[in-house]
């Protein structure tokens, strides 16, 4: 997380969520992301998902996507809120 916050280091760059729904098999990584998305490094970025979520609400994994799809806003803040 120290290597993410540094490297933002509060620009407002766009970040692209891509985990899948591996989230759901290991623990730690909800509590990961939701870590990671409150970084008060991040705060100013954009959050974009590749197409529409899963049917779990979760940001497609880029290896699930079928050719070329456009970007989408996430709600990184109402995801981390919801899980």
């Amino acid at each position: 997380m120290h290597r993410i916050a540094d490297h933002v280091s509060g620009r407002p760059l766009t970040v692209l969520a891509t985990w899948g729904t591996l989230i759901d098999s290991r623990p730690y990584l909800r509590n990961l992301a939701r870590d990671i998305a409150a970084l008060p490094q991040l705060q100013a970025c954009t959050w974009v998902q590749l197409g529409i979520p899963t049917t779990a609400l979760h940001p497609r994994h880029p290896l699930y996507v079928n050719g070329p799809t456009p970007f989408e806003p996430f709600n990184v803040a109402g995801y981390s809120a919801s899980a």
